[in-house]
């Protein structure tokens, strides 16, 4: 016996699954930068570094002397500072992948939680329909109810079936999202795994170096001291440093050169193409203006053809019209037929002769010949200027007295003082620990990350306007050539690579290729 289908059950589970149909969060990508831009930018950062490379390999090559007891320990310092680099890029991707690994970890709870809620609907709305009686469209249609409380059982079935149905399609998509963020957090737990053993080899390499770096300079210490007091190495290691700066001022400028040539010509192919579009809109409108100019004729004389047509046409009817007896007595008389029906007035001669060579609905003035009239007007050639060279930084002579020292310490070494060992400061020497962080005075590009004799690691970055900054006897250098600094950016750490007897850091200020007085420009800390 068929079992009737109760509509008040029906409905109750329609309305316990209405939220099932709601849609799905939507996962928002996080934006990406243009792989051609990125491509581009990685492309002159490689040929800026080539560039300082080979600077670097030609004033090795010029030094006069090569027995500087200083360049021993040039490998283990490089050392020491690439593996302090390489330190500081792994706690960052470890940082990195931790914090994303915390955010899946949260998503993961939130989709369970959520995963959990749905499968608690779904068995509800499967819990209703067995109460229900299991009714399906066939056994609403055989219970033998009335027609119209059939149609709305077969009404609430629909509603039933599809709630049901978006109710399995949400718990799957869940469950797929799922799976998919316990991938992912696998693969940053594996990375972090590495980044920690990566960590720890890099830790070790450096402990290596600087106990190789301690065991050059317990052989070479007395050599080191013997040669700090001459004058001349001093000279010389100005020297070196003004020629680097020398050879690095003239790179920028080829780079500027480069840049504002790449920039005229752009403005250039753009100012032509603008021409060539003025020159094809001015010919499409010649061309309109001569077809405005054929149409409007071609209308005249149609116009005086018809007319031509009616005033025949009326002469015709007229003379059509004289009586048979008179046009025969005029005839033997000799006489013309008189007209006895007066022919309408002629239109007036303006209206039948050919109308003027320029038309009202011509533009006012008719092109005349391409070497009388510009293709363009000259506002055409001049609306865009040419386009400048990008500028990277702000003028650091406007931040003169608002800029701070590169780290904390103590300032032993001012500008323009008489040193101990002879020759006076170009620059100024802050005592400090090593491993104290020094900072970028401002934002830049860096141009040298390398090993100076007599700077041990040097780092330089340009700011523009022929401003550089000096930061020498780093005990690491934390960025690379071509990379971009914001000003206080961690940039190295402090030491007393290149021979110095104490820790520190050495600062100049460069304008022009020439040292100025830091101070002017920068207080302490």
């Amino acid at each position: 016996m068929n079992k009737r289908v109760a509509p008040v059950r029906l409905a109750v589970a329609c309305a316990c699954v209405a939220g099932m149909l709601s849609a799905a969060p939507v996962w928002a990508a996080e934006p990406t930068a243009s792989i051609a831009e990125r491509d581009a930018a990685r492309a002159q950062r490689a040929a800026l570094r080539e560039r300082m490379q080979s600077i670097e390999a030609e004033l090795a090559k010029a030094e006069k002397s090569r027995n500087a007891a200083a360049d021993a320990l040039k490998a283990s310092e490089r050392a020491i500072s690439e593996a302090t680099r390489r330190l500081a890029e792994i706690e960052a991707r470890r940082e990195a992948a931790g914090q994303e690994l915390a955010g899946l970890e949260r998503d993961i709870a939130g989709l369970q939680k959520e995963l959990a809620a749905r499968q608690r609907q779904l068995a509800e709305l499967l819990r209703r329909q067995y109460q229900s009686g299991g009714a399906s469209p066939w056994s609403a249609m055989l219970s033998g109810d009335d027609p119209q409380q059939a149609g709305r059982t077969l009404g609430y079935l629909g509603y039933v079936s599809q709630a049901r149905a978006a109710a399995v399609a949400s718990v799957r998509e869940r469950i797929a999202r799922l799976e998919g963020l316990q991938a992912q957090a696998a693969e940053r737990r594996t990375e972090l795994d590495r980044l920690a053993s990566d960590q720890q080899a890099q830790r070790t390499e450096r402990v290596r170096q600087q106990a190789e770096r301690k065991k050059v300079l317990d052989e070479i210490g007395t050599q080191l001291a013997a040669q700090r007091t001459e004058a001349s190495r001093l000279a010389d290691d100005d020297a070196r440093l003004g020629n680097l700066i020398t050879s690095i001022n003239r790179e920028l400028e080829r780079q500027a050169a480069e840049a504002k040539r790449r920039a005229e010509e752009e403005a250039r192919r753009q100012r032509e193409a603008e021409l060539a579009k003025a020159r094809e809109q001015a010919a499409a409108r010649e061309r309109a203006a001569r077809e405005a100019a054929e149409r409007a004729a071609l209308a005249a004389r149609q116009e005086r053809e018809r007319q031509d047509r009616e005033r025949r046409e009326r002469e015709r009817m007229a003379s059509e019209s004289v009586a048979p007896g008179a046009r025969a007595t005029l005839q033997e008389r000799g006489a013309q037929p008189a007209i006895p029906v007066p022919a309408p007035p002629e239109p007036p001669r303006a209206a039948t002769r050919p109308p003027a060579p320029v038309p009202p609905q011509e533009p006012a003035a008719q092109p005349g010949p391409p070497q009388a009239q510009p293709a363009t007007p000259p506002s055409v050639a001049v609306a865009r200027p040419p386009a400048k060279p990008e500028t990277r930084r702000v003028d650091l002579g406007s931040l003169r007295g608002r800029l701070s020292l590169p780290a904390r310490g103590t300032v032993t070494g001012r500008f323009g003082e008489p040193r101990e060992e002879g020759s006076t400061w170009r620059g100024v020497f802050i005592r400090a620990s090593t491993g104290t962080p020094v900072h970028a005075v401002a934002a830049g590009t860096v141009v040298f990350s390398g090993w100076l004799r007599g700077f041990g690691n040097l780092l330089i970055v340009d700011h523009g306007n022929e401003y550089l900054s000096v930061y020498g006897n780093n005990e690491a250098i934390l960025k690379q050539v071509g990379d971009s600094v914001a000003g206080g950016e961690t940039v190295a750490s402090a030491g007393s690579s290149g021979g110095l007897p104490e820790s520190g850091i050495y600062f100049e200020l460069r304008h022009r290729g020439s040292p100025v007085d830091p101070l002017q420009w920068a207080s302490a800390r």
